[in-house]
């Protein structure tokens, strides 16, 4: 039989340090709780579950409402300026100024951010969930802010975000927690050619080991998914559609909301792998019609090594617990055990709270500094002028989409005929240009285009047109030899 303890615990000092409107106090969601509040003198012992689940439900309300998207379309973004809260550009490389064309892989951190991460392992660095005093309790009170922030950010509600190391680590999870159980031997899987490797692999290795089937859709002369001819592939055996939404190698974008129509039409469910977009374009899960979504953190100015993954809450009932361990059981027996609901009960273990802390950061760093219209903007202004002079170039193509009046692309891909992907990358960091060469974990999209590595430029927000010129000018000076 198990025996369930209750902690009641009351620390009045930690609200010192703490700046939310209610701090909850408690072991896990099974606890009692004392509400400290503004103005109280004293913590405000609530025993009835029902005036805790209230009031933690109103706090999460209101904190959404407030820190939601928001885009300051009459706000003019400045880039000169934007520029500035990244430290990395203070530097040199190799004596020459550091010039960085990779967001696409990472994306560089903002001061704001790192201040958040530094603060944390200098001030008050405590474990989350596991502890009554005021450091601990500041640090569960972040991690669940953050939670809330991102739920916002997409559209979501807070118990529906897991937190996850990135969008590799969401996708897997999917595949075993959901996907083992519910797909079974006949089948399908639909995913395209331009999908990333971590889109890709857990698909293929599921149907090694039951017999489903994965169907791989082409994608158009314009690098997309599109829906009408997916929907040739879907038929009543199809019990998932998994799909980028932003390509990694040719930077165009899926439209999932359609996708997403066909695929429930057949009862299929729908994943979406949101790395790249992310960072370029205000996501809605509602609107995209989803029912999972991950992305990570660090391509969004954020730090490396933490992610959200977004599981509808329709789909509860169907996940299968993967990890066991602290922080994600009610109560322990001999024999067995009560878990916690969702999303508690699938991060077992102390989470990586300094990312998570780095997380809360960047989502206000985004919320105050960028308008996503305006930033695409800037990046496809700078697609278009790079783009415009490798066009003049000999022997260089270009495999990704240049963008056409109305689209948004913030990349390049191109190749040479004669130098090598990775000579040009290395050539180009002799002047302190940072590039991708290879096959950027597309591997399939590569093959159908002949096996080469190509050049990835990936333009950002702190990239200028000043930084094309100059890259242009070196690529002269390499190809036209």
């Amino acid at each position: 039989m198990l025996y369930k303890y209750k902690v009641l615990s009351v620390v009045l000092l930690s609200c010192i340090a703490l700046q939310a409107e209610y701090v909850e106090f408690g072991r896990h969601d099974g606890s009692d709780y004392a509400y400290w509040q503004p103005g109280s003198s004293d913590g405000k012992i609530l025993p009835s579950s029902e005036q805790k689940k209230s009031i933690k439900d109103n706090y999460y309300q209101e904190r959404q409402q407030s820190v939601g998207y928001r885009d300051i379309t009459s706000e003019k973004m400045n880039f000169e300026t934007l520029r500035k809260h990244f430290p990395v550009f203070e530097q040199t490389v190799n004596g020459y100024p550091f010039i960085f064309l990779d967001s696409g892989s990472t994306a560089q951190m903002p001061q704001s951010v790192l201040d958040a991460i530094i603060a944390y392992y200098k001030d008050y660095k405590s474990n989350a969930g596991r502890g009554v005093y005021s450091f601990a309790e500041r640090v569960t009170t972040i991690v669940e802010d953050t939670r809330a922030k991102v739920a916002s950010f997409i559209g979501a509600q807070k118990q529906e975000i897991v937190f996850v190391p990135g969008t590799t680590a969401g996708i897997n999870l999917v595949a075993r927690a959901w996907a083992q159980q519910h797909i079974n031997a006949g089948d399908e899987i639909i995913i395209s050619e331009i999908e990333h490797n971590a889109n890709l692999l857990p698909w293929q290795q599921l149907a090694k080991q039951n017999g489903c089937v994965l169907k791989i859709v082409p994608v158009t002369d314009r690098g997309v998914v599109d829906p009408q001819i997916l929907q040739e592939y879907l038929t009543e055996k199809t019990k998932l559609v998994a799909l980028v939404h932003q390509s990694n190698a040719l930077g165009t974008t899926n439209d999932i909301a359609a996708i997403a129509e066909l695929a429930h039409q057949v009862g299929a469910k729908v994943l979406v792998d949101a790395a790249q977009s992310i960072v370029h374009q205000h996501i809605n899960v509602q609107e995209l019609g989803c029912d999972f979504l991950a992305f990570g953190a660090h391509k969004v100015y954020g730090p490396t090594g933490i992610g959200a993954l977004f599981i509808k809450q329709e789909l509860f009932d169907q996940i299968t617990i993967q990890h066991f361990g602290g922080g994600m059981v009610i109560e322990v027996g001999e024999q067995d055990a009560e878990f916690k609901d969702m999303p508690h009960c699938l991060e077992a273990g102390t989470q990586a709270l300094a990312q998570i802390i780095g997380f809360n950061a960047t989502i206000d760093f985004v919320q105050q500094h960028i308008n996503f219209k305006q930033a695409q903007e800037h990046e496809t202004k700078l697609v278009k002028k790079f783009a415009a002079a490798l066009q003049q170039l000999p022997d260089v193509k270009i495999v990704s989409v240049v963008p056409e009046e109305g689209e948004h692309n913030n990349m390049v891909t191109f190749i040479s005929d004669n130098c090598h992907a990775y000579d040009i990358a290395s050539y180009l960091n002799e002047f302190g240009v940072a590039v991708r060469a290879g096959y950027h974990c597309v591997h399939l999209y590569h093959e159908k285009i002949g096996g080469r590595a190509s050049v990835r430029v990936t333009f950002s927000i702190y990239n200028t047109e000043q930084e094309v010129d100059f890259v242009v000018e070196k690529l002269k000076s390499l190809l036209l030899k």
